[in-house]
């Protein structure tokens, strides 16, 4: 965020990922992508819009399912933390 104007600049999901849980985190299901089963058209082809956003988000989903330990201020650990981030920007409506 820009200290003078309070702007907040874009993270990718990754990076915001990474502040989050204040380092390092293991991703589960990286390789879980979107599909078309159906066929479905509307203005386009799903499979289309599909591979297009693929390739806009640099992302094979719109999800993102990370995981790190949390610890408390002492240094013990507390648990596991479990954050799922979903971009809804080219997807949420999809």
């Amino acid at each position: 965020m820009c200290p003078k104007c309070q702007f907040h600049f874009r993270v990718n999901a990754k990076k915001r990922l990474e502040l989050l849980f204040d380092g390092k985190w293991t991703e589960h299901d990286a390789g879980m992508v979107s599909t078309d089963p159906l066929k479905f058209v509307d203005t386009k082809p799903y499979a289309k819009r599909i591979k297009r956003r693929k390739k806009k988000l640099g992302m094979n989903d719109a999800v993102i399912t990370s995981r790190r330990a949390v610890e408390r201020q002492a240094g013990d650990l507390l648990r596991d933390g479990i954050c799922i981030y979903w971009r809804l920007d080219g997807r949420g409506g999809g």
